[in-house]
């Protein structure tokens, strides 16, 4: 009687390589659609609190809301009104809203008895990212750290820097890590200043997607500043 030996078979075949390949880019690509929605919520989030934050402070100076400072006997407006000063500087950025007790000195100074109102607004950490944080700062100049502050509805006092057309402009952007995964951006409008000198408030918001370039060789790379937009979401 013949006896049959049995070898058993190791590894794969092309099919079942292909096979396996085609599933881990359906897994990938899933994941980096995930990856982008929830980034795109994060940022949207973001500059909805921060235009809430804005609307609150301009409120507050609108009404002439009166604020106790600590060690007064009793409540008044605060002489230099109410602010928000950002700060890009840390990581994670952040920003929070303050009364202004010293009206010759304009911005946050807590030696001139300035008070925070509050605690500090943290911006959210993008998921599937090396590239760390939500960035925020001066749409215009890149600058992290500066205030924005309101005597009344319709005046303003700020540090930042203007655009072209006397518009302040804060940017609150995720560059991305590159492709395949998008960057996003939220512009956020603070106000606008009058041929008078004065500054009146004017919020709004544009929330912008962008690809990273491409290299010479064409591959795509990543990008730590403005890149072409897709348009507005």
């Amino acid at each position: 009687m013949k006896k049959f030996k049995f070898k058993s078979r190791s590894g794969l075949t092309i099919i079942e390589l292909l096979i396996v390949i085609a599933i881990m880019g359906i897994i990938s690509a899933t994941f980096y659609i995930n990856v982008n929605n929830d980034n795109r919520k994060k940022l949207v989030a973001a500059g909805e609190e921060l235009i809430n934050n804005l609307r609150r402070v301009r409120n507050m100076a609108a009404s002439q809301t009166t604020y106790k400072f600590a060690g007064d006997s009793e409540a008044v407006f605060p002489p230099g009104g109410y602010g928000i000063v950002f700060d890009g500087t840390t990581e994670p950025a952040k920003y929070f809203l303050y009364a202004d007790k010293s009206a010759g000195n304009p911005g946050f100074l807590q030696s001139q008895g300035d008070e925070k109102i509050g605690t500090d607004i943290i911006l959210p950490t993008p998921v599937g990212s090396s590239r760390g944080p939500l960035e925020l700062s001066n749409g215009v100049d890149g600058d992290k750290s500066f205030y924005f502050a309101l005597l009344s509805e319709k005046k303003a006092i700020t540090d930042m820097v203007a655009d072209s057309n006397k518009t302040y402009i804060l940017s609150i952007k995720w560059p991305g890590p590159g492709a395949p995964i998008n960057g996003y951006e939220a512009e956020i409008r603070l106000g606008e200043q009058t041929n008078d000198g004065l500054v009146i408030t004017n919020f709004g918001v544009a929330y912008s997607e962008y690809t990273p370039p491409s290299s010479g060789t064409g591959l795509p790379i990543g990008c730590g500043a403005k890149c072409d937009y897709l348009g507005d979401f």
